[in-house]
């Protein structure tokens, strides 16, 4: 019976991925008689295992479905589940350390929220983008949206949300310029473009050293005291130049 279960609910979640679906109240009605509403499933989790431990985790598809409240199938070398709940990271946490322990192995997973029915093969895409730049980057063993990959799932996304990001990386220090008639970008484009060297970028801006270095410490105190980490600079630089372009 479980395994008969789980067929069904992979089929009717296979049928979701393809491009032919047609009836979509026939879907609704066989996702009911399963106890699934598919208009409640707003999450799509794309999770890869290593190949050992597949074998064992195609048993428990059912049950991790009626755990969740959902549908659930194996898709090429990954598990996908669609299921209800209104905050996708941590569906996809609940749902990956549920597969870690029934596998015995850390599992990495990427998540897209799903508006309705009809764009549960769009999230597949996106969640499934997700995942694959998270094993290219090496962060194994993490959950992640593509917005939280930053530049990087900015420009492999199929629709970039380029201001979505410039707002998400330098939102801050935008909106103090606004409301205070400052200059704190202009002030931090110059600063990168220095080579990080506050005494250059003074020189540059016209501008005696301490104030370039009491900019700064406002930066810090609106990006976070970690704003020059590598990682974490070399997004406020893409960020900073798309910001420009986006001005130009």
């Amino acid at each position: 019976m479980a395994e008969a279960e789980a067929r069904v609910r992979g089929e009717l979640l296979g049928e979701l991925l393809t491009r032919k679906v047609q009836d979509y109240d026939l879907l609704r009605h066989r996702a009911s008689i399963l106890g699934v509403d598919l208009d409640a499933c707003g999450v799509l989790v794309v999770a890869q295992l290593p190949g050992p431990a597949r074998e064992r985790l195609y048993p428990a598809l059912a049950a991790l479905a009626r755990r969740f409240r959902g549908l659930a199938t194996h898709h090429h070398d990954t598990v996908v589940l669609l299921a209800p709940g209104e905050e996708p990271r941590a569906v996809a946490g609940a749902v990956t350390r549920e597969l870690a322990r029934t596998v015995r192995h850390e599992i990495t997973a990427g998540v897209a929220c799903v508006p309705r029915p009809t764009a549960v093969l769009a999230a597949h895409d996106e969640a499934e983008k997700c995942l694959r730049t998270m094993l290219a980057l090496g962060r194994h063993g993490e959950v992640a949206q593509v917005g939280d990959l930053g530049f990087v799932g900015t420009l492999f996304n199929g629709r970039p949300d380029i201001a979505g990001f410039v707002a998400a990386t330098l939102g801050p220090l935008l909106d103090y310029d606004r409301a205070h008639g400052a200059d704190l970008v202009r002030t931090l484009e110059v600063f990168c473009a220095s080579n990080q060297n506050a005494r250059t970028t003074a020189q540059q801006l016209h501008l005696h050293h301490n104030t370039v270095s009491q900019r700064l410490s406002r930066v810090a105190r609106l990006l976070g005291e970690d704003w020059r980490q590598a990682e974490r600079l070399l997004e406020i630089q893409v960020a900073l130049r798309l910001n420009k372009l986006g001005d130009a």
